[in-house]
């Protein structure tokens, strides 16, 4: 069973390529395979109704250095595109209000992909890290106006790009950054470790600050980080197997989604909020929860490796910044 541990250097990752599909075409089905999707929902239409509106899931595949696509509204369907190109060990993932993707790589960069495509039209670079650090990409995530900001782990640094720079506009030290989210006013959270403790907590970066606020979190050992629609915050503890839900400013979860035995390592929100999509265990899947309620409603794991180490995974469309 696979936990990122805030101190562990190496992962170990393998993926299944899917056949197929080419590395340089078009992210979708192809014409053969959509008419046979389509003839599925057509023939199901009552379940159909039930999986969320949105169009894909998008999960990285560490070792392999592949993103795999899945049509988002079937359960556990095979995967219809692989992303290769520009995609280097890849960890979490993220996707913008434009629909572009966001993959940040082992190799200090950031492929961004415009919808559809599985070639990089851009590519943002990350200062190499110093004494001490690996310059790996761990996390990414999008605000409003072009704001792209992401955190090197093993460097404990948080880098902010404005208007659609290629390097780095600022960059904030954290210790052993992990979690990730921003909200429409280009505010962001991350999740940290401070020292060598095993338990993790939250800063909050408001109006440009180069400081963080401790918001007084705690969890045992830290995980993913998300806002929903209504701005509160999701806060992942793979210690303790579950997702902690705070409204804004509290420092107590007013909600807990139970992940046993699935370490909340990264996760996303659908557009609608109707479904949490987390991604790891063993055997490695994607688990999709209802957001409401936390149950366990499915999981999807073709194409997967048996064995674990999915590490990313975001949704097309993406769920709003609050």
């Amino acid at each position: 069973m696979f936990v990122f541990h805030a101190r562990r250097a190496a992962l170990a990752v393998a993926a299944i390529i899917v056949s197929g599909c080419s590395t340089n075409s078009v992210i979708g089905a192809t014409s053969a395979q959509h008419d046979a999707l389509q003839s599925v929902v057509r023939a199901d239409t009552a379940v159909h109704a039930t999986y969320f509106p949105g169009d894909k899931v998008f999960v990285s595949n560490f070792y392999r250095s592949e993103i795999d696509v899945y049509p988002a509204h079937r359960q556990n369907a095979a995967p219809v595109a692989v992303i290769h190109d520009g995609v280097s060990a890849p960890y979490n993932l993220a996707i913008d209000a434009s629909g572009r993707l966001f993959v940040p790589n082992n190799n200090d960069t950031i492929s961004i992909y415009l919808p559809g495509q599985t070639t990089p039209s851009k590519t943002l670079i990350e200062p190499v890290a110093g004494p001490g650090g690996l310059g790996v990409g761990v996390n990414v995530a999008v605000g409003a106006g072009d704001t792209v900001i992401s955190v090197d782990h093993y460097a404990s640094q948080v880098y902010e790009y404005l208007d659609g720079a290629t390097n780095p506009t600022y960059e904030y030290e954290v210790d052993q950054a992990f979690g990730l989210a921003v909200d429409s006013r280009n505010d962001f959270y991350v999740g940290y470790s401070p020292g060598n403790s095993n338990y993790g907590g939250v800063l909050e970066f408001i109006g440009g600050k180069m400081m963080g606020k401790d918001l007084g979190i705690k969890v045992q050992l830290g995980g993913g980080l998300a806002l929903d629609a209504a701005g509160d915050l999701l806060v992942g503890d793979q210690g303790n197997y579950r997702i902690d839900i705070y409204k804004p400013g509290e420092s107590k979860p007013f909600r807990i989604i139970n992940t046993y035995p699935n370490y909340p390592y990264q996760f996303a929100l659908d557009a609608a909020n109707e479904h949490l999509y987390l991604v790891g265990g063993s055997p490695a899947a994607v688990y999709v929860y209802n957001y409401k309620s936390g149950h366990l409603v499915w999981n999807d794991s073709q194409g997967l490796p048996a064995y674990g180490y999915a590490l990313g995974v975001a949704l097309q469309p993406a769920s709003a910044l609050p």
